[in-house]
């Protein structure tokens, strides 16, 4: 939340994207949890011990961003989920 919002401060930024490991299931709560838009799956490319396959791409457009004010709310359901 606070990086996109200083990504947006930024004129020359006009997306944002959150990629995370389809293994993690958890980290696909914050970026839906904050409105971005699931884009899809980059191939599995593990090159390294420790990933762990598929990607998930998940965008957000400036034009789509509703500001830190809104995701506030959201921000407290995701951590109480996590908890």
């Amino acid at each position: 939340m606070l990086l996109t919002e200083a990504a947006f401060s930024q004129p020359e930024i006009d997306v944002v994207e959150v990629h995370h490991y389809k293994a993690n299931v958890a980290s696909r709560g914050v970026p839906k949890g904050l409105g971005f838009s699931y884009v899809g799956e980059l191939p599995d490319a593990v090159d390294a011990s420790g990933e762990a396959g598929a990607e998930c791409v998940w965008r957000m457009r400036r034009t789509d961003w509703k500001g830190i004010e809104a995701c506030d709310g959201r921000i407290v359901e995701l951590c109480r989920a996590a908890d």
